[in-house]
């Protein structure tokens, strides 16, 4: 009986550790969209200043995920990045396929009384304790980040409240149909401001203290990461003592185009230092091949790895637009050698 008590502590220890440790689905659902503009007023259209707020909302979870200083992990999705078409259907059935752990719909209100102002949030008619301290959370944060009148959290029988199988809640952030709200909630750094407090409401919701990100965290990708790919013909080696990580992959040079690559998904647009990391020996390649993509094409950088193994070396520095970008690693070079596929670093 001993035995078996201990057994079931360190399981019970094991998986409250597991889930402690997990990345959170965090949905973001940018209200309306395409053929549905929202509440119109003031010469704007609601659906905009969701996309816009959810986006910069979406850039601070994954600055946090990155910045190992602080705040959390998170696994980020959304129901719409562009101007389309969602039904709210489809916005449910989303978050539902996806076992996503948080729902947040970003909307802002309107009224033919053009004097109502202010923000709400939103949840379910009935809810347990854990959507009822999720609204909480996020309501405080839109209150004192956006600064607007406090019109409460509220309960309704919205669909994707109802429909969503997860905490879910609604933000209705300001109204596009007063004057005075519009031009505030219209502000880009009004937006950001009240995105950043969303984040702090999803930290303390999940037990954190609210916590700022560094907007010049790295973005590394290893040769072990999912972002890396590299052919058959590029093995793997792990004895040499300046590799990054666990391993490194390998490749004879030849006169064909067979490309390593490591791709990033920015989050913020800017100017970026790319490193690589490298072994050195005295075999590797004295004109090792790079072409960095960037937001004005591409670039070519020839680098000896030879030497300088064991450290982050510069390729060059680049304006990178929000999005998914490469840095390949060519074997096209001078023949007899090996070119070396292990990290490389995005620093902002």
């Amino acid at each position: 009986m001993y035995v078996k008590t201990i057994s079931v502590t360190i399981v019970l220890l094991f998986l409250c550790t597991t889930v402690a440790f997990a990345a959170p689905k965090i949905c973001i659902d940018p209200g309306h969209g395409g053929s549905s503009p929202g509440a119109v007023g003031n010469g704007y259209n609601e659906k905009d200043l969701n996309l816009a707020t959810a986006l910069k909302f979406k850039t601070w979870l994954n600055l946090d995920t990155q910045d190992t200083g602080g705040g959390y992990n998170w696994k980020v999705l959304m129901t719409r990045t562009t101007d389309t078409d969602v039904s709210l259907a489809a916005r449910a059935s989303y978050a539902n396929s996806n076992n996503v752990s948080r729902f947040i719909s970003i909307h802002h209100d309107a009224n033919t009384n053009s004097s109502a102002n202010g923000s709400s949030t939103f949840i379910y008619t009935s809810v347990g304790s854990t959507t009822q301290d999720l609204g909480e959370k996020v309501h405080s944060e839109l209150i004192r980040h956006g600064k607007l009148k406090d019109r409460g959290l509220r309960k309704a029988d919205f669909h994707v409240l109802r429909e969503t199988s997860m905490s879910a809640v609604l933000t209705e952030n300001g109204f596009i149909t007063n004057a005075g709200d519009a031009g505030i909630i219209s502000k880009s750094s009004w937006q950001n401001e009240v995105a950043k407090g969303f984040m702090y409401a999803l930290q303390r919701h999940y037990g954190k203290k609210a916590y700022t990100p560094s907007s010049s965290v790295a973005h590394i990708v290893d040769n072990g990461n999912s972002g890396f790919s590299a052919s058959s013909n590029w093995g793997s080696a792990a004895w040499s003592s300046d590799k990054y990580g666990s391993n490194y992959r390998f490749r004879g040079t030849e006169a064909v185009h067979d490309v390593a690559s490591w791709q990033v998904d920015i989050s913020q647009a800017g100017n970026y230092k790319v490193y690589a990391w490298w072994t050195a020996y005295s075999d590797h390649a004295d004109a090792a091949p790079y072409i960095i993509g960037h937001s004005s094409g591409s670039s070519k950088v020839y680098k000896n790895q030879s030497i300088n193994g064991g450290q982050w070396n510069l390729l060059g520095t680049y304006w990178f637009d929000p999005g998914k970008n490469d840095v390949f690693l060519s074997c096209w070079t001078n023949e007899g050698k090996k070119v070396i596929a292990d990290a490389i670093k995005w620093q902002k």
